[in-house]
């Protein structure tokens, strides 16, 4: 069995966002103000279309000596956003975070911004999951494994972080059922 936590549960709900038709001074303005390194942006119908970083605002502004104050969010933004359903499991985002190497996902369901997910969102979740997975081991250290289980065959995934009871020596390492199959 392993542990899921959707994103929904750990995810940020107050994003910060900017209309698409904005220039990059305001963007800077609202990203010193709200101390946030991105920010959503929105078409006009308030769905989310792409997002601001301020990476963006260096590489595509100030690097090229442009006046803030002329450029639009439109043209600098990243585009296509990557989003992910509010639903999936914070392991499979670390995952596509790790892959894509992306450093947000806006949780997006029907075209509604619902929250962001980053990678400080997943630090500050981590000691309470090995929280859980500590006081899992204790009781399993307490009842002993069953029939079915040896102490190898249960604990942390070396591959994806996650608890099981059905781990695999892979190559050196425990792998869990789903990793298994992935490879």
């Amino acid at each position: 069995m392993e542990t899921r936590v959707p994103v929904k549960e750990i995810m940020t709900r107050d994003v910060k966002s900017i209309s698409q038709n904005k220039n990059a001074r305001k963007a800077s303005e609202i990203m010193l103000e709200e101390n946030v390194g991105s920010l959503v942006v929105l078409d006009e119908i308030d769905n989310p279309i792409g997002i601001l970083t301020e990476k963006d605002l260096v590489r595509k502004v100030i690097s090229k000596n442009k006046s803030p104050s002329e450029v639009i969010v439109n043209e600098i933004m990243t585009k296509p956003l990557v989003t992910i359903p509010p639903n999936t499991d914070l392991n499979e985002a670390v995952r596509k975070m790790s892959d894509l190497n992306i450093k947000k996902f806006p949780v997006v369901k029907d075209n509604e911004l619902l929250g962001i997910v980053t990678e400080n969102d997943v630090l500050a979740v981590s000691p309470a999951l090995n929280e859980i997975l500590e006081e899992i081991a204790r009781i399993n250290q307490d009842t002993g494994p069953t029939a079915e289980e040896s102490w190898t065959d249960t604990g942390i995934c070396q591959n994806c972080g996650t608890y099981s009871k059905n781990l695999t020596e892979v190559g050196g390492n425990l792998i869990c059922e789903k990793c298994r199959e992935e490879l």
